[in-house]
Formats: C-alpha cells, structure tokens, sequence
C-alpha cells in the first residue's frame, strides 16, 4: 500500500497512518462538494481553511498532495478552490502537484467567466 503522507516507516490504511494519531477529514467532503451550493458558507470555508491548516501544520504534505490531485473542480465553489490554493501557497514548495492544481484552478475559474488572473494574481 502506498505511503499516502506518513512517514515510510508507518502502515498506511486509506489517509490515515496507523501509527499515528488519526487525520480529521470531516472538513474535506464540504469543501469537494461546495459548487452544489450558491456560495459556501462562512462556517464551510473557516472549516476547509482550517483543514488546510492543520494538514500544514502536522507536515501532512503528501497528503494534502493526495487531496488536491483527487479534487474534482468541477464540484467546488469558486471560493472553496481559491481558499485550497491560498491557504497551501506558502508551503506550494512541498506540494508536489501545487502549480499543477493552481494552473488547474485558475482555468476553471476562467472557463466559468470569472477573471482567473486577476483572481490568482501573485499566486502563478
């Protein structure tokens, strides 16, 4: 089974590393599913920023890999798919797949009318 954001001595089972304290996902499912809705709340946005976050802050980055290379933007919010890419752009460096999915985000936002450019400006 593949090392999905542990380290390699640990046992992997889905993203969590059993040799580990478990990862809270609850936020991810909101956040994925966030364009079925007109605009994602605040509380939904804090949550996916804050996931963001905690990921970040475990050194969690293979796996904050895996999520944003399974994300499928065509179910996000605007919001939610620029709040992944600012939240993630000061550690981008650790992303592997970082300006793949920004470069991605910002052709979706283009391909919805909105001004991609100016809304990722600083950040590709």
């Amino acid at each position: 089974m593949p090392d999905i954001g542990g380290t390699s001595d640990s046992t992997t089972v889905g993203f969590i590393d059993v040799d580990e304290q478990p990862v809270d996902l609850s936020w991810l499912s909101a956040a994925l599913n966030s364009g079925e809705l007109e605009q994602p709340s605040v509380a939904n946005l804090t949550s996916c920023i804050q996931g963001i976050n905690g990921l970040i802050a475990r050194g969690k980055f293979g796996l904050l890999s895996k999520v944003i290379g399974s994300a499928n933007l065509d179910g996000m919010s605007n919001e939610t798919m620029l709040a992944f890419v600012r939240s993630s752009f000061p550690v981008r460096n650790r992303i592997s797949n970082w300006k793949r999915f920004a470069r991605d985000v910002q052709a979706e936002l283009d391909r919805r009318g909105k001004n991609g450019v100016q809304l990722m400006k600083g950040l590709v």
